[in-house]
């Protein structure tokens, strides 16, 4: 795939073009990528709680983080 670049006065890359399929294609890639990473990190936490690690978050505390 070949993408056009934007370039700056000292022709030097500062952006791309992409197609706006190609980028919502991208963006929901992300959106999932994202969503996957927060599992992952709230399933090591867990592990952590249950090794003693890490100390259980009360109600309180875990509704104030939303």
């Amino acid at each position: 795939m070949s993408l056009p670049y934007l370039l700056d006065e000292d022709n030097k890359k500062v952006a791309v073009l992409l197609k706006m399929k190609d980028w919502l294609e991208a963006e929901k890639k992300y959106k999932a990528y994202d969503i996957a990473l927060s599992i992952k990190r709230g399933l090591k936490e867990v592990e952590q709680i249950e090794t003693g690690k890490l100390k259980p978050k009360d109600t309180h505390d875990l509704l104030n983080e939303l």
